[in-house]
């Protein structure tokens, strides 16, 4: 029933979003069933029906506020659904949209699949001790169940599959301007901490103590306890889900940051701020993930890393296998002895001994790594080991980099489609737990729009395209009717047989045609 359901909205939503409302208030349901013998798939297959890349925005209203822009990303625009007062100032965030433009626009097939429900968006309070809370302290989150917040925020799915529709896609775009918005403000703070962390241990370094430097470890100490708190309010909320690289990399670089100033009031060790300072400078990395194109850089690195991890380390075993073996063959050489006649007298010269680029194991691993741009064969006339740096320089040099070279230009292109689905985890991250946060939304200007625009763009969709058309005539029932005794179905003890052949009837024909007028459900 839920399949054929699923399937008889799907088509004709193409021309009429409201069927969807339904289909919008139980994907959360779905995305809980992913491992279910039946429903397992069905969340699967419908994300790659037709309407969620190929329904075209078809309402009358021609003015869009854009809310996500960003490179490598789709563009999202809202349509003024609304009526606004003459002297909001949001009149001018909505612009009439290009002719030439407006026939690639697309829609979100969800009615309110990002809306919340009105009664957790709260009221600012006002008064002193309030505006002190909110200026001097991390908010704290609401405490609501997950049913009071968006569908959008319900799906607890997070397989990169998901991540490369283009209607989820849009969802994300939509929600994150308000959601940067907030996270700016703990960047700024974190680049202030960095910053101050730079110059505190400089003073210190030279004993250069005074009352800027006082005031700036007061701010230091203030800024690392305010983004402690934050962390610590992270935990309470989500306990074990908490734990994640990135955020036990976000906790120990603050608490670490603290601790070498402290110890800096003591003794200076040279090493643990040389490990502290680049922790840091790592974690700024990872705050400015916020900006897509450094964000999607980051996440291409981290794929390409991943993906050429095994090869480095089959790499690196062969170098230390090579650099074992050439400490056998080239001998530490002893003084070279000159001697010098003449009529009178005979002189003896000893020159310096020549340096062994092998002497050690970490040497010879070095000297083989840097194989290309030294020449061991100026080391020894022995032949044999010559032949021996003739068969490392074809392995190491010729083979192996080469081969690290071609495996980086096959991988480019897979890793920055990860990088892409990346960015949309890491955004959808944000998203969810900046609006299970205690703030008001009107204060961050948070229009929630029932529909959802977007630019069609074939490079970023084309992924979702493919398989799409391979799956276009694939039915959510399929399991179903290849079972079904078709004069006898019954659900519940109830003959569903003219129900189920008004289904079969849609199954080849076109999306019902709706007037223009009738696809306006607001």
């Amino acid at each position: 029933m839920l399949a054929y359901l699923l399937e008889y909205y799907s088509e004709n939503s193409m021309t009429h979003i409201g069927w969807m409302i339904n289909v919008t208030k139980i994907l959360p349901e779905l995305s809980e069933l992913s491992n279910h013998d039946y429903y397992g798939n069905y969340m699967d297959l419908i994300l790659y029906k037709p309407c969620f890349g190929e329904m075209k925005y078809n309402f009358p209203i021609k003015k869009f506020r854009a809310l996500s822009v960003c490179q490598d990303t789709l563009e999202v625009y809202v349509p003024l659904t609304n009526l606004l007062s003459t002297n909001s100032s949001d009149l001018f965030l909505y612009n009439k949209m290009r002719e030439d433009i407006l026939p690639n626009t697309y829609m979100v097939p969800l009615p309110n699949f990002t809306t919340h429900d009105a009664k957790i968006e709260g009221k600012s309070k006002k008064g002193i001790i309030p505006f002190l809370k909110k200026t001097f302290f991390p908010p704290g989150y609401k405490n609501f169940g997950d049913e009071k917040f968006s569908p959008f925020l319900q799906i607890k799915k997070n397989e990169e599959v998901f991540f490369s529709i283009p209607a989820i896609e849009a969802a994300i775009n939509s929600r994150w301007h308000q959601a940067m918005a907030y996270w700016i403000r703990p960047l700024c703070l974190y680049a202030i901490f960095l910053i101050l962390f730079a110059i505190i241990l400089q003073f210190y370094k030279v004993q250069d103590v005074t009352e800027f430097t006082q005031v700036g470890s007061g701010i230091f100490y203030y800024i690392g306890l305010y983004l402690l708190v934050n962390e610590f309010m992270q935990i309470r909320k989500y306990k074990v889900k908490y734990i994640t690289i990135f955020n036990l990399f976000d906790l120990s670089s603050i608490i670490l940051g603290m601790i070498a100033v402290s110890l800096d009031f003591v003794f200076f060790v040279p090493i643990i701020y040389t490990v502290v300072t680049l922790i840091l400078w790592i974690e700024m990395l990872l705050w400015l993930r916020l900006f897509s194109v450094i964000a999607i850089n980051i996440f291409i690195f981290g794929n390409l890393l991943k993906k050429i991890t095994p090869f480095f380390t089959f790499m690196f075993i062969l170098i230390i296998g090579f650099a074992n073996s050439i400490i056998f063959l080239l001998v530490t050489p002893s003084n070279l002895t000159y001697t010098l006649e003449d009529k009178n007298a005979e002189y003896s010269f000893t020159g310096p001994i020549q340096d062994n680029p092998v002497d050690t194991i970490w040497n010879a691993i070095l000297s083989m790594y840097y194989l290309s741009t030294i020449n061991l064969n100026s080391y020894s006339d022995d032949s044999l080991f010559k032949l021996f740096i003739f068969v490392a320089n074809v392995v190491i040099v010729l083979v192996l980099f080469n081969m690290i070279i071609a495996l980086m230009n096959d991988t480019f292109k897979k890793a920055k489609n990860d990088g892409n689905i990346g960015l949309l985890m890491y955004r959808k991250e944000l998203i969810d737990d900046f609006e299970r946060l205690d703030i008001p939304f009107n204060k961050l200007q948070l229009h929630d729009s029932p529909y959802i625009c977007y630019l069609q763009d074939p490079n970023l969709m084309k992924k979702w395209m493919k398989k799409s058309q391979e799956l276009r005539k694939t039915k959510l029932y399929s399991w179903f009717k290849e079972s079904v005794d078709k004069e006898n179905i019954t659900y519940d003890g109830v003959d569903i047989t003219p129900w189920y052949k008004l289904i079969l009837s849609n199954e080849n024909q076109d999306s019902i045609s709706t007037p223009d007028h009738m696809t306006l459900w607001f």
